[in-house]
Formats: structure tokens, C-alpha cells, sequence
């Protein structure tokens, strides 16, 4: 998993302290075998991931 700040991502997400979406994160899960990106999420820093999807089936499934 890789994670930053939204604001890093892209020049036209730039803000500061004061406003609203400065901590706002943006996280990538990577493929351990590959490499590639396989789902991205925006969320509030602190959040946990959303599990909206399942690479696996779990005991739960």
C-alpha cells in the first residue's frame, strides 16, 4: 500500500492548513507479485480502508 497526501498527487489538488481537504489521503494498493495498482481510495487521514473489494475469500464469505 502506498499513501500520501491528496495534495501531492497532483499540482491542481495544492491547498494549505487552513482549508478543508488538507488532510485528506490517497491511498493505492499494489499487487505484491506485480507490482501494479489494483484499487485506489480518497479518504480523511486516520480512516480505515474501505474493503469494497476481496482479492480472497475470507471465513466471512
Amino acid at each position: 500500500m502506498l499513501e500520501r497526501p491528496v495534495r501531492d498527487v497532483a499540482p491542481e489538488y495544492a491547498t494549505h492548513k487552513a482549508r478543508a481537504g488538507y488532510t485528506v489521503r490517497h491511498r493505492e494498493y499494489l499487487c505484491p507479485a506485480t507490482g501494479l495498482r489494483i484499487e485506489t481510495e480518497i479518504l480523511r487521514d486516520g480512516d480505515e480502508p474501505l474493503h469494497d473489494i476481496a482479492l480472497a475469500p475470507t471465513k466471512e464469505s
